[in-house]
């Protein structure tokens, strides 16, 4: 066993087979797309419904786990889409803000998400 491959077994570092994720981080000043190595791959929560409000199945899909070293740490990519997303929200001295991780394994969906989202940023709070 090679320095790295030990390194891999103890969790100090990710595993290159594992591939990346492709981040867009959105919060009210700025958006930013960058890329992280996935730690570990696990299978998700099972299958997962969505219904109109009539009781209809509009989306059913699985989705698989993946784990990072930053923040959101865990994130589920659902299967149909490639695409999971975390958001959240704060409040500092008077002022609300927010903040949106979406994650993708596709370089592709990132750059698109992430043009489509500085766009509405820019529009919405008049920045840039």
């Amino acid at each position: 066993m090679n320095k790295q491959e030990y390194l891999i077994k103890k969790g100090r570092i990710a595993d290159p087979t594992n591939g990346t994720l492709w981040i867009v981080k959105s919060t009210r000043l700025s958006v930013n797309l960058y890329e992280v190595p996935v730690w570990e791959i696990s299978s998700g929560y099972g299958e997962t419904t969505w219904y109109d409000l009539d009781g209809n199945i509009t989306r059913k899909t699985t989705c698989k786990k993946y784990k990072i070293d930053q923040f959101p740490y865990e994130i589920n990519v659902y299967d149909d889409t490639k695409i999971g997303e975390d958001h959240g929200y704060g409040s500092g001295v008077g002022d609300l803000w927010s903040w949106s991780y979406i994650v993708t394994p596709d370089k592709d969906i990132a750059q698109k998400i992430y043009e489509e989202e500085k766009l509405r940023v820019q529009t919405k709070y008049l920045i840039f």
